[in-house]
């Protein structure tokens, strides 16, 4: 704005000071309704501070008593603990601050020590005073630290009189955790979890605390010779009563020389002790991560029981625990479906995802070599297919040891041409066919002659190759 010539500056600006004097009286007045971040209802504000990350919640929680209200619930429900000796710090934390003991909901302790230094350990009096002291924990993992099981009770004692009273009820009417991780834990003073525990203690470490799932990672079982379910440390141990049972990355082993016989029976054998500790028909989710390798008519068929006995029928997602390969059967029967009908496969019509695990000769071996399979690999694919529920949505099929694109040509090995004939005759409504390569070799090529010799899945839609590493080709 110019000013004319002969008044002052003053006159020249007051209109503008006048509007500004009036939109800041205008904003004062009561009348006027004040808009800004505390007006949010609020759930957006509670949505918002929920996918905050920590160092903004702790900046939020010093802003006003609202936002601190907001962000302390969200701060604390996740806490990691990382100790390289004991945890008895954190709990000189939770007597000293205990408002903030109802916010925390998940809970990690880990060791900061080398995998063979020493490590810090707890016992089950230890975790159920801790789940006592928190009373919404959900979650609790225990990750690279000690257990002390040593201190067990004896044979007339029950087990739950070692770990004090039992739990009460929380708020939310439930009594039991909703997951424990156990991850590569070191047990009864060992050095590291290579040297793993035997089968007693793995149902000891099972039945540490109530829980819904449990979740259980890197663990080496040394298999005894025989399994007595009366044995002084479990026959106090009540059946698992839990949803969900998870063992991944996890080895069998003999702590003791046994004959090859009973060697080669270990996974029969650790499929009925863990089918006499779980309560019927209370699983809905089963992932055996412990590679059942070396199978005969005797494994699969206590496969088979232990799915029938613990497994709820509304399963929906299940993969075989074993790799498929040679030899097969001494009796040349895993190509035909009366096999595999011990796996009971028809007793779970709501499974909605299933996976196979192959293991192909290595390069070079023909039909007359000793080391190539009796039965041909996709005649077994199909006889598993033809016991599974027609409204599967997925099927994966993972490839172990290709190295090689001569392997996948080799129709006597494997022959993706009748699966996929197969797949257009049982599975109408499936959504995904998955051939998964636990390889880093050649993945483009062996996708390339997949989309080939599978035309019709790949006319529908269905088919997906992928590899560990890689976004999948479609």
């Amino acid at each position: 704005m110019k000013r004319r010539k002969g008044t002052r500056k003053s006159q020249a600006t007051r209109p503008k000071a006048q509007a500004r004097n009036k939109r800041s009286d205008e904003a004062k007045s009561p009348l006027r309704p004040r808009i800004g971040f505390h007006s949010l209802p609020i759930e957006i504000l509670d949505t918002v501070f929920k996918h905050a990350p920590k160092t903004t919640l702790l900046t939020s929680s010093r802003v006003s008593r609202l936002w601190r209200d907001f962000a302390l619930p969200h701060l604390f429900a996740s806490i990691r603990v990382a100790r390289e000796t004991s945890y008895d710090d954190f709990f000189d934390f939770l007597h000293a601050r205990p408002k903030f003991v109802r916010y925390i909901r998940s809970l990690k302790l880990i060791s900061t020590s080398l995998y063979f230094g020493p490590h810090p350990t707890i016992d089950p009096p230890f975790l159920h005073m801790l789940v006592e002291k928190l009373p919404r924990l959900q979650e609790l993992s225990l990750e690279q630290i000690g257990i002390n099981l040593s201190a067990s009770p004896s044979t007339d004692t029950p087990v739950q009189d070692m770990a004090g009273p039992p739990r009460t009820r929380r708020p939310d009417g439930a009594f039991k955790l909703k997951q424990l991780s156990i991850n590569r834990c070191i047990f009864n003073g060992s050095r590291s979890y290579y040297d793993g525990c035997d089968l007693y203690t793995l149902f000891t470490v099972l039945h540490m605390l109530p829980t819904n799932s449990i979740h259980v990672i890197g663990m080496w079982v040394g298999m005894p010779d025989s399994f007595d379910r009366n044995h002084p440390r479990i026959r106090c141990l009540s059946p698992l009563d839990i949803s969900s049972l998870s063992l991944e990355d996890s080895h069998l082993s003999f702590t003791n020389y046994t004959p090859i016989q009973a060697h080669l029976e270990r996974d029969a054998l650790f499929c009925d002790a863990l089918r006499q500790m779980l309560t019927p028909q209370q699983l809905h989710t089963l992932r055996l991560g412990i590679e059942l390798v070396d199978r005969s008519k005797t494994r699969v068929d206590a496969l088979g029981k232990l799915l029938r006995h613990a497994v709820n029928r509304d399963l929906r997602d299940f993969a075989l625990p074993f790799k498929i390969q040679y030899p097969i059967d001494a009796q040349e029967e895993d190509a035909g479906a009366d096999f595999w009908r011990l796996l009971r496969l028809e007793c779970f019509p709501e499974l909605e995802t299933f996976g196979i695990s192959l293991n192909l000769p290595s390069p070079g071996m023909q039909p007359a070599h000793g080391g190539v399979p009796r039965a041909h690999f996709s005649a077994v694919c199909i006889a598993i297919m033809s016991h599974l529920p027609r409204t599967l949505r997925i099927l994966e099929l993972t490839l172990w040891g290709v190295k090689e694109l001569s392997q996948l040509k080799n129709t006597w090995a494997i022959d993706p041409g009748r699966i996929d004939d197969a797949l257009q005759e049982y599975f109408p409504s499936l959504a995904k066919f998955r051939v998964v390569f636990r390889s880093r070799y050649y993945l483009l090529e062996f996708a390339t002659f997949f989309w080939k010799a599978m035309p019709k899945s790949k006319a529908r839609g269905i088919l997906e190759v992928t590899d560990t590493l890689f976004s999948p080709y479609k």
